[in-house]
């Protein structure tokens, strides 16, 4: 079911989580949890209901009731019904954790406490008061659960409990003119939502953008969006779309991979090259190793990266990482006129690394997957995957 597809991933990710552990959360974009969710209500926690089922497993270990005060979207004739928080989701009351000042008395609080990553404040201030909750049926995320599950509503992933000062915006995407809604807020003076509203602007351009034939007006159009870095959920929609111009996309990139203002997105190039099969960045990639890299490592002693804190080692790691992805690229696309460039690169980094290890290991590698290609076509492509058609970048 389309409605819970991306919450049910989530789920299976922390039920597959050693549940002492965190994990990285994914992050989600209103937009798709609003879509996905069968009910958005306004509604508070009822005091005093949060508890941990007997026969629980660990997988939804708190449960509590939550009263409605206001349908938003979806149907639901209850004024109270029963609620689950996955593992990772932590209510507390009174401010009780360890690691904070105690909060007002009986408060209730809301914690990310499964994210590896990074450590947030509660979702909600209280949620004894009035938020916004987005929800389905827990029989509908849990597979284990589409009996035991059913009439109760899961909170999975933090996105789905927002304050209620949210709801202008949330409601801005149900109007008939969401863009233009939305615009309002990406302008407003709440920072946290400006920046999410033009993450959904910059999406629904770019989506308009892929339908464009012109594979060159195509590029020319997603480049600003490539070079901003913008995303979309976890999805990089401008790349992915550059890949689906092709060999345009490919050859313009070339200009992108050279130009020193746009030296951040020299890796990522070269994996979009690797992706796209772009055949015609091997002798670039050649001449970087042959000219570029060759004088940037000139001199380069063992213990090079032993001070990570200096600006100058971190920027050594960023060209050290990229030569590893134009290796790792070279390889795939199989041309052995790349040999020669990468047995002099060994041979520079076998003084720095006699062990072999790491870029040295690549270059060895490299060398025999080329060797054994031989005298087959230069440039015979066998990458990890072809670029995705423009049609599959499309939404759905």
């Amino acid at each position: 079911m389309r409605a819970v597809s991306v919450v049910v991933s989530l789920v299976v990710l922390f039920l597959s989580t050693d549940a002492t552990n965190g994990f990285m959360r994914i992050s989600m974009e209103d937009a798709t949890v609003l879509e996905q969710s069968e009910l958005v209500v306004v509604a508070r926690l009822k005091e005093g209901s949060i508890h941990i089922p007997d026969n629980e497993d660990g997988c939804w270990p708190f449960h509590a009731t939550l009263v409605i005060a206001n349908v938003l979207k979806g149907k639901c004739d209850q004024k109270e019904i029963p609620i689950a928080f996955a593992f990772g989701l932590t209510p507390v009351v009174g401010g009780s954790r360890i690691d904070r000042n105690p909060s007002q008395k009986g408060v209730v609080e809301i914690f990310d406490t499964g994210n590896s990553t990074v450590g947030w404040p509660s979702l909600v201030k209280d949620a004894r008061q009035d938020n916004l909750w987005f929800l389905s049926e827990l029989s509908l995320v849990d597979r284990k659960r589409r009996k035991s599950g059913k009439g109760t509503y899961a909170v999975a992933i933090p996105e789905q409990v927002r304050p209620l000062s949210w709801k202008d915006y949330i409601v801005a995407y149900m109007s008939d003119d969401p863009e233009k809604e939305i615009q309002r807020h990406a302008n407003g003076k709440d920072a946290w939502i400006a920046q999410r509203a033009k993450r959904y602007l910059d999406h629904r351009e770019v989506q308009r953008i892929l339908t464009i034939e012109d594979p060159a007006e195509r590029y020319e159009k997603l480049l600003p969006f490539f070079l901003r870095r913008t995303t979309w959920g976890v999805t990089r929609e401008a790349a992915d779309g550059i890949k689906g111009c092709g060999k345009v996309g490919g050859k313009r990139l070339e200009e992108v991979f050279l130009d020193p203002k746009h030296r951040d997105s020299r890796e990522e190039i070269i994996i979009m090259w690797r992706w796209m099969e772009y055949r015609e960045a091997v002798p670039v990639l050649i001449d970087q190793f042959q000219h570029y890299y060759d004088a940037y490592w000139k001199g380069i002693r063992k213990g090079w990266e032993q001070n990570p804190g200096s600006d100058e080692t971190q920027s050594r790691i960023l060209v050290y990482r990229e030569m590893r992805y134009a290796i790792t690229t070279l390889v795939s696309l199989k041309d052995p006129a790349a040999k020669d460039a990468i047995a002099m690169t060994r041979d520079r980094w076998k003084a720095v690394d006699p062990e072999g290890q790491g870029l040295v290991r690549d270059c060895d590698e490299a060398l025999r997957v080329l060797s054994a290609a031989g005298t087959a076509q230069p440039n015979a492509a066998v990458g990890r995957g072809k670029a995705r058609p423009r049609e599959a970048l499309l939404e759905k």
